[in-house]
């Protein structure tokens, strides 16, 4: 992934530099600057530990245990953090997976995608649908349908999917919602941004260059 994280983060301080300046005006915005953060060493650790348990109950299908161990540990170090969670984005996140896992569900038992077999092809596919079903879903409604050795394609496909349209990642609904941006301005920055690395991967997929 370092080639197509490179190219990316390339066209991003160009884009930083020349096209937010011209999509949004960069110039109206006064300078801010970053309040000091101060570690807590005590909830960092806890929340080390926190991530390992769940991982490890997760895969033991004892998810439930260590959501319960989660809240009452946080609530015990630091209520705020629990009181002050952003509910609504958590709610957000379920059902947004929920209806997209089946949309790609329904997608499969359509057997509308045909047996992709070139980088070409997977990446073009991939990170289109991941517009329209966000790019989870999208992975795994393409796994059945390509040979193991394009799985380089799909992760580009669909990490270059994530990029866009709103739906097209979770992290876009969480950027989104912190950042306090509408819709449109959203789309100002993000479309021209997917669809500069969109051509530049698929030239290079097209030549046989990369992946």
């Amino acid at each position: 992934m370092a080639p197509f994280l490179s190219i990316a983060m390339i066209i991003l301080v160009i884009y930083l530099f020349i096209g937010m300046r011209k999509l949004v005006g960069y110039k109206q915005y006064e300078r801010t600057f970053v309040p000091r953060i101060r570690l807590d060493k005590k909830l960092f650790a806890a929340s080390i530990i926190l991530l390992i348990l769940n991982i490890l109950l997760t895969q033991l299908s004892l998810q439930v245990y260590g959501l319960i161990i989660t809240v009452i540990t946080y609530s015990m170090l630091e209520k705020t953090l629990v009181l002050g969670l952003d509910y609504v984005l958590v709610f957000i996140f379920a059902f947004m997976f929920i209806d997209f896992n089946e949309l790609s569900h329904i997608v499969n038992s359509l057997n509308i995608i045909p047996q992709l077999k070139t980088s070409f092809h997977v990446i073009l596919l991939s990170s289109l649908l991941s517009q329209v079903i966000s790019n989870v879903p999208t992975t795994i409604t393409l796994l059945g349908h390509i040979p193991l050795y394009l799985w380089k394609a799909l992760a580009i496909g669909v990490n270059l999917g994530g990029i866009g349209f709103i739906v097209g990642s979770m992290a876009n609904i969480i950027a989104l919602r912190m950042s306090y941006l509408n819709l449109k301005t959203f789309h100002k920055y993000t479309l021209p941004y997917f669809v500069t690395i969109f051509i530049i991967i698929l030239l290079l997929a097209h030549h046989n260059i990369y992946p």
